[in-house]
């Protein structure tokens, strides 16, 4: 094994595989979102890439059973029962006494054939099913995962634009308002058209941004839509819980938040239960098997054929009857490839070729998944950092809006100061709310990196 690769051949502890599996059975709601529980279940049940994942599984199990029975002695029985009319004898010209018969014959046989599954074909074929059953098992789990991760992808970022849209309100009405009172000034020589145009401008920009929202809203409905399998789907509509109050969606962001950042860690041993590399295992398993049984036809091939015939004829024109006759056998067979060697000769090693890229597959499967984990986790961090940030700055604002508010009720300050002072207020709840959003999805795709595995 390569130098590099070393910090990955650890077995991971048996608690630790099953936490991370318990995690993975419910890890949205450590986002803080159980309506999800009803989104994936439909999810889960009608995405038709998951169907046709089960499908497949079924059918591999089936072939695992198939492969077993392969194995063992094939035998079959075969019954047939034949009859015709006999004539007269006639004895130098002159009829025998016996009257004209019917003749039945009843046959009954039972063979057996057995090619011996020796020099290993019969472990490297149960292995060779006993992998593909593995494989189309962890197709099916990385079905299911993308299709939960797709899920709650959009369903975050439309709980984000919902925010954000929210926000975009009060900064569109905020900036109305702005219009009109320097358009007062305006009238009364105070202030210059270009004020009146910079704010018009701003309320444009808003809805412009508002337009966008709706357009990407709609966007993320019909692609939830298609993971569910039905395109007409309203059930994330409905599942949304707030239209216009930014107020929810600050409590419910941060309360995610708060559980997830501390877990924006990955560990080296858990990458190799991440499906991608638990796929690329599957597939060495079976490169080895199948060079296995490869290797195994290079040997002289013994067989084992046995038959046990029955029969018994019934009354002839002789009035004889004939009782029953059998008749066995059993002969031991032995095939050594001669011609045909070179050509299995070069299977053999074409197969222990392919297991060499398979293993080379493995290992930059688990390469590709620790670039993978590593940079989804410095993303998350990032992203959690600059939640952290944009919270402080909201915070700030906030507290800014409220001290211009009390000033302007005394008539410290003017109204349109107070006004703006809570529209930056606006625009910093905006802000967070991107901010927060950006993490809840770097932690998501983290935690399909990471395969579950994040600390």
């Amino acid at each position: 094994m390569s130098e590099s690769l070393h910090k990955f051949d650890v077995t991971a502890d048996t608690a630790a595989v099953e936490a991370a599996e318990s995690f993975n059975k419910s890890w949205w709601r450590s986002l803080g979102l159980p309506d999800l529980d009803e989104l994936l279940d439909d999810a889960t049940q009608n995405n038709f890439t998951v169907q046709a994942a089960e499908l497949r599984l079924n059918e591999a199990q089936g072939l695992d059973a198939s492969s077993f029975w392969s194995l063992l002695p094939k035998s079959s029985l075969q019954f047939s029962e034949s009859g015709g009319v006999v004539p007269q004898y006639r004895v130098d010209g002159f009829k025998s006494q016996a009257q004209k018969g019917v003749s039945a014959t009843s046959r009954a046989g039972l063979s057996m054939s057995w090619a011996l599954p020796l020099f290993g074909k019969a472990s490297s074929t149960t292995a060779l099913s006993k992998a593909q059953v593995e494989y189309a098992r962890w197709t099916l789990e990385a079905a299911r995962d993308t299709v939960a991760t797709e899920v709650v992808l959009a369903y975050v970022e439309a709980l984000g634009i919902r925010s954000m849209s929210a926000a975009l309100v009060q900064i569109r009405d905020a900036e109305r308002q702005q219009v009109e009172d320097t358009t007062l000034l305006l009238q009364k020589g105070l202030v210059a058209q270009k004020a009146v145009d910079d704010h018009e401008n701003q309320v444009l920009q808003a809805e412009s941004a508002l337009l966008d929202a709706e357009g990407r809203l709609a966007t993320l409905q019909a692609k939830v839509g298609t993971l569910l399998g039905n395109p007409d789907s309203k059930l994330m509509s409905r599942l949304i819980p707030w239209t216009a109050v930014p107020e929810v969606a600050t409590t419910q962001f941060q309360e995610a938040i708060t559980r997830l950042e501390n877990r924006t860690r990955v560990d080296a041993a858990g990458i190799r239960q991440r499906i991608d590399v638990k796929l690329a295992e599957s597939k060495v398993a079976e490169a080895t098997a199948q060079a296995g049984i490869a290797t195994a036809n290079l040997f002289p091939q013994f067989s084992l054929d046995g038959a046990l015939n029955f029969a018994k004829g019934s009354l002839d024109s002789t009035g004889v009857t004939k009782g029953i006759s059998s008749l066995g056998s059993l002969d031991f067979g032995l095939r050594i490839p001669i011609l045909e060697w070179p050509a299995l000769k070069a299977d053999a090693n074409a197969k222990k070729v392919e297991l060499q890229a398979a293993v080379m597959d493995y290992r930059a499967a688990v390469l590709a998944a620790w670039e993978d984990a590593t940079s989804s986790a410095a993303e998350a961090a990032t992203a959690l950092r600059k939640a952290q940030l944009a919270d402080r700055q909201e915070q700030l604002a906030r507290m800014d809006a409220a001290r211009q508010s009390k000033a302007a009720a005394k008539s410290y300050v003017s109204r349109p100061d107070a006004r703006q002072a809570q529209e930056a207020h606006s625009s910093a709840l905006k802000a967070k709310y991107q901010a927060d959003t950006a993490y809840l999805l770097a932690w998501t795709k983290l935690r399909k990196a990471s395969g579950g595995w994040v600390r």
